[in-house]
Parts: C-alpha cells; structure tokens; sequence
C-alpha cells in the first residue's frame, strides 16, 4: 500500500512539473488586472473571516458564525449560513466548481452581498449559466506553487496569483493580506476530507473531485504546507491570525463560544 502511495505521489509530482512548464510559458501572455488596485486597504482596521468547508465548522453555534468581511471557499454555497453574509467575498479557483450537477441552484440563490473572486475561465463559465453577480478577476498560475517553498508569496490582486492545493491558500489568505485586514480568523479548515469525503461540512452531493486517493493521501501535506505558510507570513507580519476551531494547522486558537 505505501508503493502504490509514493508511486502516485512521483506521478503526481511528474505531471504538476508539466504543468509548471505550461504555466510559464502561459504567464507571459496574462493580462494585468488593474482594476483590483481599489481593494487595497478595504479592510484596514477589520477583521476578516475565511471559513472552511471541513466539518468542525458546525460546531460553532450559527449565532456565533461571522457575516461581515468574509471570505468563503468553494462549495459554502450550499451551507445554511451563505444567506445570513452581509459582506464579503467567494472565493473558487477549482475548474470542477463549474461541473457541479446542481450549480444552477448556486446561480439561482446567489447571495448578492458576496463578490465572487475566481479567473476569467471560471467566471465565463458561470456567466454563459446565467450567473449576474459582482466578479473581482484574477490571475492564477501553476508556475510556482504556494507548497514548494523556495518559491516567494504573492498577493498583488493585479498580477498572478499561485496554486497552493486550496483555494483558501490560493485566494483567501492573499486577498485578505492584500486589502489590509489587521486580523484573520479561520474556522473549517480540518484539512482532512477523507477518501469518502465524509468530513465535509458542507453540501457536496454530486460535486466533482480530483482523484479521491490524491485528496486523501497527497493533499493534505500540500494544503497544510501552503496554509500554514500564508498563517506565518502574516503572523511576522503583526496580522493576527486565529482558528475558530481545532485544526491540524500551528495557529491560535480562540473558542468563538
């Protein structure tokens, strides 16, 4: 069983040194996007929420769950308390996102307190479903990958960003750091979904996933990598950064209750 793990990995790792070559050659040609130069210092002063789509999230009380400078991941849509936000932001850099059997009820239900960051790609394959919301584009590259550590952090919202196997790496934290947030709390994020994807807190019935032996024995240690890079970066940085709940991540944690 260990074989067959590390030999997955090495094709793993095989195939994501293709697909840097790809993104290098791709970044050349990526438009600036000039326009996210507003959002800087939008939050300064506040605090900002990025929740996670891991189980643990339910165990903090509804009433107890931010709705203001949030930022969400993926499929939150589908949580009870994507209604309640008042202000904040969703985030999605996964191309399965736009496969989801019931993404209409996605784009039907869509809170309009929320603005959507995620690529051109993905928005314009919302957009051709009907979807009207408010958009903030963004590069994403493969180039050099938030988990490969050599590699620097990037946050400018009008350059390229980096994949770092979640978007809350990808997206949340640099987006967060890059709109001048003093704080960043975190809930959700377990970083463990289990092969059977059984330790969702969310909705996922019907979602499309990578490879459930990847998402079981390969992400983790790039996910965690990624996230608890950006948590340190801003720790250094005097940016507060605590868990809502327990988390396999070297962060504070504060018991919202």
């Amino acid at each position: 069983m260990l074989n067959i793990i590390k030999n997955h990995y090495f094709f793993y790792l095989f195939k994501k040194r293709l697909s840097k070559l790809k993104h290098i050659m791709i970044d050349a040609f990526r438009p600036s996007y000039c326009e996210n130069a507003q959002f800087i210092n939008y939050g300064k002063g506040r605090a900002a929420t990025i929740f996670g789509n891991a189980s643990s999230i339910n165990t903090v009380k509804s009433d107890n769950l931010p709705i203001n400078d949030v930022f969400i991941c993926n499929h939150f849509w589908s949580h009870i308390h994507y209604k309640k936000i008042k202000s904040g932001f969703h985030c999605v850099s996964d191309r399965y996102f736009l496969d989801h059997p019931r993404i209409q009820e996605f784009i039907d239900n869509n809170n309009n307190n929320i603005k959507l960051i995620t690529t051109r790609k993905i928005w314009k394959g919302l957009n051709d479903k009907g979807f009207q919301g408010d958009v903030i584009l963004v590069n994403y590259s493969g180039s050099k990958p938030i988990y490969d550590e050599y590699n620097s952090l990037t946050y400018d919202l009008t350059k390229i960003l980096q994949t770092g196997a979640t978007v809350a790496a990808e997206f949340c934290f640099p987006a967060a750091y890059y709109m001048g947030f003093k704080e960043i709390k975190i809930l959700g994020f377990d970083m463990d979904y289990g092969e059977n994807l059984d330790n969702y807190g969310v909705d996922v019935r019907g979602a499309l996933f990578t490879n459930r032996t990847y998402l079981k024995n390969i992400w983790p240690r790039l996910a965690i990598t990624s996230m608890q890079r950006w948590i340190n970066y801003c720790s250094e940085r005097d940016i507060q950064v605590r868990s809502l709940t327990h988390t396999k991540l070297d962060v504070m944690y504060s018991s919202p209750h």
